[in-house]
């Protein structure tokens, strides 16, 4: 179950709207925090791609990798954040509508370890205070 949903609808079409989210390289854009990503893989951004994201926390640099899990042409997005095992799976789901594009988003943070299922709340709250808001900074970006 996700963690963090959010809703949004964006006076764009659903092609543009979904080839931003698709893209890791705009979460600069997306994410205030967000400070850098750089692309690890070769080719074409597609399922298993990775890319290196670089978070500027209050007192320091926190690097993480982004994988590309899901990508369905105009409708899903989705990437798994790994950094040194705290787990978070960002997923965006795109739909059509009359005034353009209905974004869905849902954050869920992935425990498989010891450390990070007691960790867990913390994990959750931190989610909810960095990237809450978030699609707020997509529309902006879409809609100038």
């Amino acid at each position: 179950m996700a963690n963090l949903v959010e809703e949004i609808n964006v006076s764009q079409p659903v092609d543009k709207v979904f080839a931003f989210l698709a893209n890791p390289e705009n979460r600069v854009v997306m994410y205030v925090n967000v400070v850098e990503v750089v692309k690890l893989t070769a080719g074409d951004t597609t399922v298993g791609s990775k890319f290196r994201e670089i978070r500027q926390l209050t007192n320091r640099k926190v690097g993480s990798v982004l994988e590309i899990t899901e990508l369905e042409q105009e409708k899903r997005v989705g990437m798994l954040s790994d950094s040194n095992g705290i787990k978070v799976l960002y997923r965006y789901f795109c739909k059509e509508t009359a005034q353009g594009t209905n974004i869905r988003f849902e954050g869920t943070v992935i425990t498989d370890s010891l450390r990070t299922k007691l960790m867990r709340p913390v994990l959750v709250k931190m989610l909810k205070n960095e990237d809450a808001d978030h699609l707020l900074n997509v529309k902006k970006e879409l809609e100038k």
